[in-house]
């Protein structure tokens, strides 16, 4: 749900490597659909070192990718736009993040998932007091037990005595096997968000 919670499963560097291996042959195509795209994004977590490594710019670009799959994803794929406002607040600041959200909102509502984005975004930006009041409402929201208890968690994890998390705008790089896209390849959200900046590196 929140893209710094990285979980690999136990695997193995060299079996992280493996399946980057077949990623890039199917990516090589040049022709991406959903389950393309998504393994990309969950490629470039594993990839990382550590959460504040991770190649936000990169991921970002991946999600403009990714709404672009569908007419119109904040109805179709809310879980796309919502995981594209969280790269966007790691990539440009909290505060666009969280601006992203508001207009999200009209059309998603304040659903669970909605507002545990937003407690993130809050704690990215140092506001831990609404990042925790936000989580709380996330975890009353939420019908499943098993996010319930981890939005729990993470209301108390995200109490004032804690540190913000670490501020990633602009990103940061990860190293190994980065999942990258041509320039050329990408394509601009059609949902009135900003896009990723010319500056990003190209994937080869």
């Amino acid at each position: 749900m929140v893209l710094t919670l990285r979980a690999v499963g136990g695997l193995t560097t060299r079996e992280i490597a493996e399946g980057v291996s077949v990623l890039q042959s199917a990516l090589a195509v040049q022709r991406f659909g959903r389950y393309q795209v998504e393994a990309a994004i969950a490629a470039l977590h594993d990839d990382a070192p550590s959460a504040e490594e991770t190649d936000w710019p990169q991921i970002l670009s991946w999600y403009d990718e990714f709404v672009a799959l569908t007419d119109d994803p904040v109805r179709q794929d809310p879980a796309a736009v919502l995981g594209r406002a969280v790269a966007v607040g790691h990539v440009f600041g909290a505060a666009a993040g969280l601006s992203e959200t508001d207009r999200l909102c009209e059309v998603i509502g304040e659903r669970h998932r909605w507002l545990a984005v937003r407690g993130h975004l809050h704690e990215l930006g140092g506001d831990l007091s609404a990042a925790a009041a936000a989580y709380a409402e996330a975890g009353r929201r939420a019908t499943n037990v098993a996010e319930r208890d981890h939005l729990v968690r993470q209301a108390a994890r995200a109490g004032p005595a804690r540190a913000p998390l670490a501020k990633t705008a602009g990103g940061s790089r990860s190293s190994g096997h980065a999942i990258r896209r041509s320039a050329a390849s990408r394509r601009s959200a059609r949902t009135g968000r900003p896009t990723a900046p010319r500056a990003l590196p190209a994937r080869r």
